[in-house]
């Protein structure tokens, strides 16, 4: 990753000390030191997160910003406020969905694949042509759903309303049997990768559970001097680029939906992912994976995805030839991986049993891990 992206964290002083020192591109096993982060996050603990909005760090940052150009100040920094809301709620075959909801967009685009493959309930066993083929369409009806009026709504308000209206998902259900009924495969949106989000989900022994996902995109390669503070680069990220034209005060949307699944009121599972556009769609295969198919958890979270991009659908490493062939018959135009890859989103997962014991997995394909202790 650090390969690709070499010019960005190379093209400033305080970014190309840290990850080019002398020149020489720092590597796998490299020990890198911030001190000046350290001190950031040790002024942080002494004096609260209002050293970012109104004190030093603030001034810092917007201080960087006017000398490289930035638009950034400090009535901005001050006038920021978190939102509490209240979940999305969704449902899969019996089971409670709560997610990220509005102004997010992955909550609601989750909620509705999941209604659409209860709807649909293809046949086929999971990893065969026609699952895959029913998780492909699955995810191009979303594509199709992010029209105008999701965007106006999004932001309006009543978009769960809208996605997630009972004409909305038979037209989901409808097109998933088209496909499997061997009809042209429609395009959906290409949007471009992303690998600097991480997502955490925990349940203690008591029942209390969190799912935490956060970004810094893929880097900007602008450390705010003095600071160690390394600044996102959300304004380039394609999902995100309708907030280019909203009007100042409005919320970015974003793609990022911790989930929760409960069943009569008892937590099944806490599940989240990175991976951008793709995370929606390895959120959904994992909670499919173990709701319907049975799966257990690191079985679920290990199994091989899939995504579509554009014209194209992208299927990991593990899908049999044989059936990557046929899905090739019945019009797609599938692109093969050599095995488990980080594009396919990072999702951990912690299940609960209906004894109360407890489960976790990590994915393997960003070297993730999961504990139970």
């Amino acid at each position: 990753m650090f390969a690709a992206i070499e010019a960005i964290l190379t093209r400033l002083p305080e970014s190309r000390e840290l990850f080019s020192p002398g020149g020489r591109s720092v590597e796998v096993g490299t020990v890198i030191r911030q001190a000046e982060l350290a001190r950031s996050i040790e002024l942080l603990a002494e004096r609260g997160s209002g050293e970012l909005y109104t004190g030093a760090l603030a001034r810092a940052m917007v201080a960087d910003q006017e000398r490289l150009g930035g638009r950034l100040t400090m009535p901005d920094l001050a006038a920021y406020r978190p939102v509490w809301r209240r979940p999305l709620a969704g449902s899969f075959e019996g089971h409670a969905l709560r997610t990220n909801c509005p102004p997010s967009s992955g909550g609601v685009l989750i909620a509705y694949m999941l209604a659409v493959l209860a709807a649909a309930r293809p046949a086929g066993e999971p990893g065969s042509a026609p699952a895959l083929r029913a998780l492909a369409e699955t995810m191009r009806a979303a594509a199709r759903l992010r029209g105008p009026e999701f965007a106006r709504r999004l932001h309006r308000g009543g978009l769960a309303g809208h996605a997630l209206a009972p004409e909305a998902v038979e037209e989901g259900r409808r097109s998933v049997e088209r496909a499997l009924q061997r009809r042209p495969v429609a395009a959906a949106s290409a949007i471009p990768s992303d690998h600097g989000t991480t997502h955490i989900s925990v349940v203690d022994g008591r029942g209390n559970a969190v799912g935490f996902t956060a970004s810094n995109g893929s880097h900007s390669g602008v450390i705010v001097p003095g600071t160690g503070l390394h600044l996102n680069n959300m304004l380039g990220e394609e999902d995100l680029v309708a907030g280019r034209h909203l009007a100042p005060g409005n919320r970015l949307t974003s793609m990022q939906a911790p989930t929760m699944v409960e069943r009569g009121g008892r937590l099944e599972m806490v599940v989240g992912s990175s991976g951008s556009n793709r995370l929606r769609s390895a959120i959904t295969q994992v909670i499919v994976n173990v709701l319907r198919h049975g799966m257990s958890l690191r079985d679920a979270v290990s199994f091989p995805r899939v995504h579509v991009e554009g014209d194209r659908l992208d299927c990991e490493g593990g899908i049999d030839a044989a059936v990557v062939e046929e899905l090739e018959r019945w019009g797609e135009r599938p692109v093969t991986f050599g095995g488990l890859n980080l594009y396919f989103g990072g999702a951990n997962a912690v299940s609960v049993g209906a004894d109360g014991s407890l489960d976790a997995a990590g994915d393997p394909r960003r070297d993730c891990y999961g504990i139970v202790l």
